[in-house]
């Protein structure tokens, strides 16, 4: 549940605790709704760039009163399993405003990822792009309605110690794969760890990043990733 508010006097607060745990038992936990909304504005005026785009990740808390929360707030969902998603959409989420950055989805998967109304996805191997770009044809083909067009982005692999991501050696192969399919490799995505409030983590990346996508013709967007630590 999601508490809108709680007066910040100690024994209230024990008072108010043992009710809740009267009502919904043990294990329970309460959450601020205000304090979030407020650390959502407070990080969404902290970026002036008109074309940014906040996504909350659905991995670090899928309690849909929060994700609620985050939809009023004008934020996007990032999803890393279909399951993500499928909260994401009971949550009131768009399909197209839920960001799909995931690994090792099957036919079955990939196809209710599309199915689902799901354009854009950032995918961490030339495998998962393929199968991508055939389930969208095979979709194409035996579907009344088309699949909207999608944005197609890669996860680079940035750090020498990781084994997860593309790099610019792919690129050529992936380029191909998704021409072949009518589509454009359109995004690129990486992700730097969870939590973190130093801009380093970032900064020391961002230049051999844009120095890749100048390399991509059809290249809009950027994603970074992961999550902002607490403000």
């Amino acid at each position: 549940m999601v508490m809108e508010k709680v007066t910040a006097i100690p024994n209230l607060e024990l008072e108010l605790a043992q009710e809740l745990l009267q009502v919904y038992g043990s294990p329970l936990y309460v959450y601020n709704g205000d304090i979030l909304r407020q650390t959502i504005s407070y990080i969404t005026k902290a970026i002036s760039y008109p074309h940014t785009q906040f996504h909350f990740a659905s991995v670090t808390n899928s309690n849909i009163a929060l994700l609620k929360i985050f939809k009023n707030a004008s934020w996007g969902l990032h999803a890393n399993t279909p399951g993500d998603i499928y909260l994401g959409l009971n949550a009131g989420f768009y399909a197209g405003d839920i960001v799909y950055s995931g690994s090792n989805l099957n036919w079955e998967e990939m196809e209710q990822v599309l199915g689902w109304g799901v354009t854009t996805l950032n995918l961490d191997s030339i495998s998962q792009l393929r199968l991508c770009c055939e389930v969208f044809l095979f979709r194409a083909k035996t579907q009344r309605s088309k699949d909207a067009k999608l944005n197609i982005g890669l996860r680079l692999n940035v750090s020498e110690d990781s084994r997860i991501g593309v790099t610019s050696a792919d690129f050529d192969e992936a380029v191909s794969i998704t021409s072949a399919a009518g589509l454009k490799v359109t995004g690129l995505h990486f992700y730097r760890g969870t939590g973190t409030n130093a801009t380093t983590a970032f900064t020391d990346v961002i230049d051999a990043v844009l120095a890749i996508a100048q390399k991509l013709p059809d290249w809009q967007y950027l994603d970074f990733g992961g999550g902002f630590g607490y403000p």
